[in-house]
């Protein structure tokens, strides 16, 4: 015989993954039963077909849908053929269903959109695809076996593949890709066979745990060409905020770890059981806050309770940088080393005035920036210790080496040239000429302090103390000025009498770009 069903006309509902849904909505359900059929299988006597009409199951989107099968004599259902359209997924495949225990075993391939069935499923499918835009144009195809016991969230089993392309996961578009899904009771396991993009390809696995076994690590590994600046937010807020200060179209990416994928704490990195190890490289030209680079390797690597920053080669203003950070991640102290080696100093200067427009941190002025000769070289050295990651309030050592015979003309050493070119005193022209700038510091919660700074050139030096607040841009420096008198001329007239000595000091007060000059009269000449 026949049963026809009118599902609108029904109220039949189900508790699911603590949500009520309607079992069936729609226009019909036909069943028909028989002893007779074209299905060639000796071992059953009952053969059973069905049909939906633009039906919806458990609030899922309307479809259309045809199956024949068996009926066995404890009535448990097979349906060796069945085809479904609903949404925008069309499939087709067999299904299986006892009653004690409740079994039930689908088979499935074809167009399948996977946030169609997210009611079908548990929790855990619809959380695998929370963050996938995909076109509805352009439906993935889906291969899969899904089986388990109704009402028994322990007994739940998915594999399978999906191929699809011209999609999104969090804004990051992908053209091309193959998935492997396995899910049993413990975890769901994604392997990325192949994930194109407009820069390249991605492939690696991500292993997520379930909830009810309290693990708290998802586990990944990752290796191949990231697009930084489309993918910026694959890893959550924490990481896009760092990654925010980069500008760059793509690097090499082999990583690989256990993260905390359940905790709410925003906090990056803690002392967790977290462990990864991210190297990265790119010969491609991009920026960090605005300044430039044209390749860095290094490597990020977080055990136990301590997290290293290691890059010993990032190609920056045509010379090389390089960071080392060693941090305890339970005190939050680090120590950092940093050296720049043969950098250009009219380039390093270019980049500090793009960092502080980028940052509103560094108060320089771009002012007399063209007059630094493109030959200039700066050597730096800078060993420090912070607390909280707060790299602006360093404490610690370093030394610095400008060469440059446009040296006078540098901001700050500009402010000492200009203000000697105004002492009423008869030199030789270029007397007040420097070419090198050397010395050690200190530097404490933003304050650079020196006492030996010295400024050289071919017949004159300078050698300044005192400090500026990087911060506030406030100078406080007292500067001698000292004939060297290694020229016939000048050692004639240091012999007679040091023009120069009759001041004891140039004293440099106020805010960097508008400062107050004071000097200071020896008072035994």
């Amino acid at each position: 015989g026949f049963n026809n069903f009118v599902p609108d006309l029904l109220d039949f509902k189900i508790i699911k993954n603590n949500k009520k849904f309607d079992l069936f909505t729609g226009d019909l359900i036909k069943i028909d039963m028989n002893s007779f059929s074209n299905i060639d299988d000796s071992d059953f006597k009952n053969y059973i077909s069905f049909y939906g009409n633009n039906v919806s199951v458990l609030d899922a989107p309307y479809g259309n849908y045809f199956g024949t099968g068996t009926l066995d004599e404890n009535l448990n259902l097979t349906f060796k053929d069945v085809y479904g359209k609903m949404g925008h997924s069309s499939v087709q495949g067999k299904y299986s269903q006892e009653w004690s225990p409740y079994n039930y075993n689908f088979i499935l391939n074809g167009q399948c959109n996977p946030t169609d069935i997210n009611n079908w499923m548990g929790e855990w499918w619809s959380e695998i695809w929370t963050n996938f835009d995909f076109n509805v144009d352009n439906v993935p195809y889906g291969d899969f076996i899904i089986s388990g016991a109704w009402g028994d969230e322990s007994n739940h089993s998915t594999m399978g593949e999906i191929n699809a392309s011209n999609f999104k996961y969090k804004e990051l578009g992908l053209t091309n890709s193959n998935i492997d899904i396995n899910v049993d009771p413990k975890q769901t396991s994604l392997s990325f066979n192949l994930l194109e993009h407009s820069k390249g390809r991605i492939k690696g696995h991500v292993k997520i745990p379930r909830k009810a076994y309290h693990s708290e690590l998802l586990n990944y590994k990752m290796i191949g060409d990231f697009p930084l600046n489309d993918g910026k937010k694959i890893f959550g807020n924490v990481v896009e905020s760092f990654l925010d200060d980069f500008n760059l179209t793509s690097l090499i990416v082999e990583t690989h770890g256990d993260v905390d994928i359940w905790s709410n704490n925003n906090n990056f990195p803690t002392t967790t059981d977290d462990d990864f190890h991210i190297f990265t490289h790119t010969d491609q030209n991009g920026s960090w806050n605005g300044i430039g680079f044209s390749n860095f390797n290094g490597i990020i690597k977080k055990e136990a309770n301590s997290l290293t920053v290691d890059y010993p080669v990032i190609k920056s203003c045509s010379g090389n940088i390089s960071l080392l950070i060693d941090s305890n991640l339970s005190n939050k102290f680090s120590n950092i080393d940093l050296k720049f080696s043969n950098l250009k100093a009219n380039e390093l200067f270019d980049s500090i005035i793009s960092y502080q427009s980028k940052t509103k941190k560094v108060p320089l002025s771009d002012k007399n920036s063209t007059s630094i000769s493109k030959n200039g070289i700066v050597d730096f050295n800078i060993k420090a210790t912070c607390t909280n990651f707060d790299f602006t309030s360093l404490n610690g050592t370093g030394k610095i080496k400008v060469k440059d015979k446009e040296l006078s003309k540098i901001r700050l050493l500009g402010i000492l040239s200009n203000g000697l070119d105004e002492l009423p005193i008869p030199l030789p022209s270029g007397t007040l000429k420097f070419n090198t700038l050397e010395g050690l510091f200190e530097i404490e919660n933003g304050i650079v302090t020196f006492d030996r700074l010295v400024l050289s050139g071919l017949l004159s030096k300078v050698l300044s103390s005192g400090n500026i607040n990087l911060e506030s841009g406030e100078l406080n420096i007292k500067s001698k000025i000292q004939l060297i008198g290694n020229v016939p001329i000048i050692s004639k007239i240091v012999q007679i009498a040091d023009p120069l000595a009759v001041f004891a000091e140039i004293k440099i007060t106020g805010p960097w770009n508008d400062p107050k000059w004071e000097f200071l009269i020896n008072p035994i000449k």
